[in-house]
């Protein structure tokens, strides 16, 4: 589905089968994945932690977490955007 580009129905079909009691880590990984391509990091942190839970040995929810984790800390040391003050025209 992600390689036709239909991002929405991968997402929706994954999160089906998490919700329908799906404790596959490779489920929770992929979901995880496609939420943080959205933009959700919040909950592709949650998917990628059920991941190891389903398998802690499974390496590849481990490095998306460290991934996701190294983007957090960079972003917290990054300075705030200069904001240009407005001319007020008179």
């Amino acid at each position: 589905m992600l390689q036709r580009g239909l991002v929405l129905d991968a997402v929706l079909r994954l999160r089906q089968a998490v919700d329908h009691g799906s404790s596959g880590a490779a489920a929770w990984n992929d979901l995880g994945v496609i939420l943080e391509a959205l933009g959700n990091r919040r909950d592709a942190v949650y998917c990628h932690r059920r991941a190891l839970r389903a398998q802690p040995a499974m390496q590849e929810p481990r490095r998306n977490l460290l991934a996701l984790a190294a983007q957090a800390a960079v972003a917290a040391h990054l300075p705030s955007p200069v904001r240009p003050a407005l001319a007020v025209a008179r």
